[in-house]
């Protein structure tokens, strides 16, 4: 089962630029002037459908992102913005951490871990090009990746690509993956008679031993 990440990273405001406020609900075309003024104070929340993809600026459509309630369109979106401005770090932060979440949820409904293959793996690519970012992601937006990259490894352990599952493996613990889930997590068994996989066990022990928080002697595997 794949790793399930805190809650996501926080996109840090100075990051994102001030735009004037919409001034066309159906989020069309802008400069409608037929269009009422919508509460900014309270937005009403959008679907899809009510938002001109192609003509609204890639600013204009990330603010637009959290008034939409499925993940879906979310995800349609913030695919638009970052295909049309590969760095905007904010709407990566944010596309990586959707598509993480919708991989998750079907990866623990039964019967339906392969679907969530292309969420999990598009999450993982998307998550590398925050690493390459001139801006370097912080501490909690390394945690969130490097639980992304774990799950990448799942689903390449699954599929028999054990040495690219090793290669995602080792970039998840240089950032500090540290769920002991790794320790007996089925998806990676595919891995465990390998040399190098013992040894990125062995080398990263302590990390993924959880602390003694209650006094007793429990050990790591």
């Amino acid at each position: 089962m794949p790793a399930i990440p805190p809650n996501p990273p926080d996109v840090p405001q100075d990051e994102i630029e001030p735009q004037p406020p919409d001034d066309a609900e159906d989020l069309g075309p802008p400069d409608d002037p037929d269009e009422p003024e919508p509460d900014q104070e309270n937005p009403e929340p959008l679907t899809l459908d009510q938002i001109d993809l192609e003509n609204r600026s890639v600013d204009e459509l990330f603010e637009l992102v959290p008034r939409l309630d499925a993940l879906e369109d979310q995800r349609v979106v913030l695919e638009t913005v970052v295909r049309r401005q590969p760095d905007h770090r904010p709407a990566l932060v944010r596309l990586m951490e959707v598509l993480q979440t919708m991989g998750v949820d079907l990866a623990i409904q039964e019967g339906r871990r392969e679907e969530s293959f292309s969420f999990l793996n598009r999450s993982a690519a998307v998550a590398r090009m925050l690493l390459e970012h001139d801006t370097p992601p912080n501490e909690k937006e390394k945690n969130y990746i490097g639980i992304t990259l774990y799950n990448e490894a799942c689903n390449l352990s699954l599929v028999g690509s054990e040495d690219q599952a090793i290669d995602s493996l080792r970039q998840a613990l240089e950032l500090g993956f540290s769920d002991p889930i790794i320790w007996d997590d089925p998806e990676l068994d595919a891995l465990r008679d390998r040399e190098d996989f013992a040894q990125l066990l062995e080398q990263y022990r302590d990390q993924l031993t959880p602390s003694d928080t209650d006094g007793s002697d429990e050990s790591s595997p």
